[in-house]
Parts: structure tokens; sequence; C-alpha cells
């Protein structure tokens, strides 16, 4: 086997295992996915689909730089572990990490998986978004050959945190906070074909910053799909506040409701037919609910 390293941090996550499967389809890359614990059963699906993991230790430099060793190219995506109090400034301090062992061992393409700054937009706090977009600045800062994806929600979202609730098990209510808004989605797994065209296109894409969508859609939209493709199931959106939302209990709610608000109030610069270029067989929502509704009926059942 041969072709250039790619490591794919987080490969076990839903971008990373995107990433690394379109990867190891490939012939010009031979993947070195990386993650905490080799044993679970996401890193089992990635080994049947051809994918060979590596342990590693992210708070150990050297462990992350031996992940990195004759890499060509990095693929990263940090986490926001709303458990950890001290989520914020632990995954800037991870992202950090990563870009500095990059830049120590020469990696010639970093693909970063960013957010815009809300803060410094629109003065609002969002935890998630705010440390990957510092993370970015400081790839930037320290020289890191890097391009720059900034994600938006995905679909697979409404089969989890964002999963539409219902008390009778044939009555679903969406209760996302974004009113007659569209915004921008897609479904994760296409994530991973974009990625090979960065990496296929270094001369295009280095140093620049694509913002991803597969499609761009009203949360009522978004009910009226799922009541064409999941009947007898019944969705409707119930149009609450960004105050209601913040109401739920989820981990880290007031970020995800300020996120909302955030896409709510600012023009958004996602460009569905830009990423269609990327890969062209990004999934619309409903193409993404028409292939998966045996899967999205088990979960919300």
């Amino acid at each position: 086997m041969s072709g250039k390293v790619v490591t794919v941090f987080g490969a076990t996550g839903g971008q990373g295992a995107s990433v690394a499967r379109a990867l190891a389809k490939h012939p010009d890359y031979m993947v070195r996915a990386i993650t905490r614990d080799v044993y679970t059963e996401h890193a089992q699906k990635l080994r049947q689909d051809g994918v060979d993991l590596i342990g590693y230790d992210p708070n150990d430099r050297g462990s992350i730089e031996s992940a990195l060793c004759g890499a060509y190219a990095v693929f990263v995506n940090t986490i926001t572990d709303y458990n950890d109090p001290n989520c914020f400034e632990n995954e800037k301090t991870s992202g950090k990490l990563i870009a500095d062992a990059c830049k120590a061992m020469g990696v010639r393409h970093v693909v970063f998986s960013s957010q815009i700054h809300t803060t410094r937009v629109s003065g609002l706090l969002v935890r998630h978004m705010v440390a990957k977009a510092e993370i970015e600045d400081y790839m930037r800062d320290i020289g890191l050959p890097v391009t720059c994806l900034i994600m938006p929600i995905y679909y697979e979202d409404f089969c989890g945190m964002f999963r539409p609730r219902t008390r009778d098990g044939s009555n679903y209510e969406l209760l996302i906070p974004t009113g007659f808004t569209p915004m921008d989605m897609m479904s994760v797994e296409d994530l991973g074909p974009v990625v090979v065209n960065v990496l296929n296109n270094t001369a295009r894409f280095l140093n620049k910053t694509l913002s991803v969508s597969g499609d761009k859609l009203t949360m009522r939209e978004v009910a009226s799909v799922l009541n064409k493709h999941l009947a007898p199931k019944a969705f409707r959106d119930k149009q609450l506040t960004v105050h209601e939302f913040s109401q739920l209990d989820m981990p880290g709610i007031l970020d995800w409701a300020q996120m909302f608000n955030f896409l709510v109030r600012e023009d958004q610069r996602y460009k569905v037919k830009d990423t269609q270029q990327c890969n062209p067989n990004m999934q619309s929502f409903e193409t993404w609910v028409r292939n998966n509704r045996d899967q999205i009926n088990r979960v919300l059942s």
C-alpha cells in the first residue's frame, strides 16, 4: 500500500470517520486514523471499512508527533465536551497542541474544521464556534499551510441532539428556534469527498476558507420533507423562541441557543453550489431522508 499519508484526528467521530472512509477509498492516499480509544464500536466499524486506526494521547505532544510522522496532510476537528466545565479553554489548548505538532513535523497541508468567531462578529459567545475560530487564528499566526472548512448543522442531528420530540409516538415537533430563516445543513457523510477534493487541489484551496452546505431549508420545509417520507408519523415546526429553546435540558444548551440566535441574525456565507463542485454527490435533505428512511424511523420510534 502506498500513497501520501494523511493523518485524521478524531477518526471515530462523525467528521473524522467520513474523511477517513473517503481517503481509504482513494488510491493516492494512505489514511492514518487517530483516536483515543481504538476498541470502541465506532472504531470497529472503521476497521471493517478498511481503515487502520492508531491510539494516541491527546494531551501528550510526543504522542501527537508520532501520529504525524511522515504525514503529508492532516485533518483536524476539535471537540467541545460540554460535560467539561473548562471545555472552552481545553478545546483551544488541544487544538493549539496539534497545530504546534503539525508545524514541528513539517505537515504540508492541514484541513481544519473551523467556525465563525461569533463574539467578534456579533458579540455572542458560542463556545464551540469561538474555540475553533481561535484555533484557526493560531494556525494562521504560526504559518501553517491550512484550508479551513466552516460546517453547518448536520442532517444526522435530527436523529441526535435535535431529534424531534413526541409524546405519543405519532406526532412530532421540531424544536429548533430559527423561525422562517432557512438554515444551511448537510450530511456529515458527504464531508469526506469534499476533503479529498481539497487535498487533490492544493493550489486552489490552500490558505482558503470554504463554507460547506448540502441544502438550505426552513424548519417548516424540514417538517414537510419528513411528513412526505416518514408517514404516518406527522411533523410540525413548533416555532420556539431562542429563550424557550434555552430552557430545554441538554448539554451546552445556552451555547446552542446562542448559535441559532447568531445564525438567524447574521447573513451566512454558505454556498450549496460551491460545495457541489467539491462533491457532486452532495445529498439534499430530501435525498438523505429517502435514503435513510428505515434508520430514521427506528431512531424516532
